[in-house]
């Protein structure tokens, strides 16, 4: 399923999901639409940080084309995400026996400056 933001003239397209944006005004809407639907849900999460190197070691697998991000509700009750590589088959990349071995896992709650000066409180 496309997304309106990466038809647009200022996306860049990859072939294997996702583009590359560069206006800031897609990232604000988005978030201002997340919060509209989700932030009176008790399991609600801003976002979601990870270190580098784990994404790293994660796109570095053998075959790895691309991540899928799988939205989780952890054993507390909150959202979060799960993150797996993905191979040219846009199938997740598994081990001889078929399970997948390699799960990025349960990001982090930071501060964000771009919401904090940018979203917090300037939703429509």
């Amino acid at each position: 399923m496309a997304n309106p933001a990466c038809e647009s003239d200022a996306a860049v397209p990859y072939p294997f999901g996702g583009c590359l944006l560069a206006e800031e005004t897609y990232l604000k809407e988005g978030i201002c639409r997340w919060l509209n639907v989700f932030q009176d849900n008790p399991a609600f999460t801003l976002f979601f940080d990870f270190d580098k190197d784990l994404i790293k070691e994660t796109l570095d697998i053998e075959g790895c084309k691309g991540i899928r991000i799988f939205p989780v509700i952890d054993k507390g009750g909150k959202m979060n995400v799960m993150i797996v590589a993905k191979n040219t088959e846009n199938n997740e990349i598994t081990n001889a026996e078929g399970k997948i071995t390699h799960i990025d896992c349960c990001g982090q709650n930071g501060e964000s400056r771009f919401y904090n000066e940018k979203v917090k409180d300037k939703c429509e």
